[in-house]
């Protein structure tokens, strides 16, 4: 009995301390609403919460109800509070229907996983959208809902370009699960793309998955470059009065490798 005493003392003090190192979140688990950083607007694309068209740039603003509207040639970037950085291109919209993380005093915390749990549900419609972010935590949750059906995601890169009658997903790392309309699901690894796309029967499922090849997948890591950037390139911080603020930062391994871009004579 003293041997299993201790063993569970041992496991709930290795769970209270895997907690008290993820980034400060409080210890009662109080949720609250995430904000999100404006990072390119490119030709003006609309930043509308309900009728009110918003001035977002450069500054971190609450998410929930944000709707992104990309018009021809219009391009936007940004990044959420738990680290998820979005690339929008043009002809395409994006709405944030949840977003809520635990309260944490540590907002840029060090190394490769986000500030505390938090569960961010998108909605998107045509064009393409890239996405990179940090380690998601265990409990963390990050839904994106599609005319074709939902993508729960746990990947910290991967793509999804709509086309207006399929959607094709990319993950290069991670996994992803999607969810149909009728209830049926089904799952894609790193280094696996996969088209929905409604058959002759009218029906999605399932999921036409193949494996990427290598070339095809060194692309698709190249055309991450820009949103995996702004993932370290935006630090997020709690003030002293509680509210959260964001600034741009540069980081070391920009200088080391610019990105293509930028001119080297």
């Amino acid at each position: 009995m003293r041997k299993i005493a201790l063993f569970v003392a041992l496991c709930i003090s290795a769970q209270m301390s895997a907690f008290s190192a993820g980034g400060g979140a409080s210890s009662g688990g109080e949720y609250v609403g995430g904000d999100v950083f404006f990072h390119t607007l490119r030709h003006s694309p609309e930043i509308l919460k309900g009728a009110e068209a918003l001035n977002a740039w450069n500054k971190a603003v609450p998410a929930v109800g944000l709707e992104i509207k990309c018009g021809k040639n219009q391009y936007a970037s940004y990044k959420f509070s738990n680290s998820v950085a979005v690339v929008q291109h043009a002809d395409s919209r994006a709405k944030v229907d949840e977003f809520k993380q635990q309260k944490t005093s540590a907002m840029n915390v060090p190394g490769n996983r986000e500030p505390s749990v938090s569960h961010l549900s998108m909605e998107i419609e045509n064009g393409r959208f890239e996405f990179a972010s940090k380690e998601l935590r265990a409990s963390s949750t990050f839904k994106i809902k599609t005319h074709a059906g939902v993508f729960d995601v746990r990947s910290k890169m991967f793509i999804i370009d709509d086309a207006g009658d399929s959607v094709l997903i990319y993950v290069l790392e991670g996994m992803a699960r999607f969810h149909s309309a009728d209830g049926k699901s089904d799952f894609l690894r790193a280094g696996q793309k996969a088209i929905a796309k409604k058959s002759a029967a009218g029906k999605i499922f399932p999921l036409a998955i193949e494996q990427m090849g290598i070339t095809e997948e060194s692309e698709a890591i190249s055309r991450l470059s820009a949103c995996r950037q702004i993932v370290e390139s935006v630090v997020f911080e709690r003030g002293a009065d509680g509210n959260i603020g964001a600034r741009r930062a540069i980081y070391k391994e920009y200088f080391a490798n610019p990105p293509s871009y930028i001119h080297r004579k």
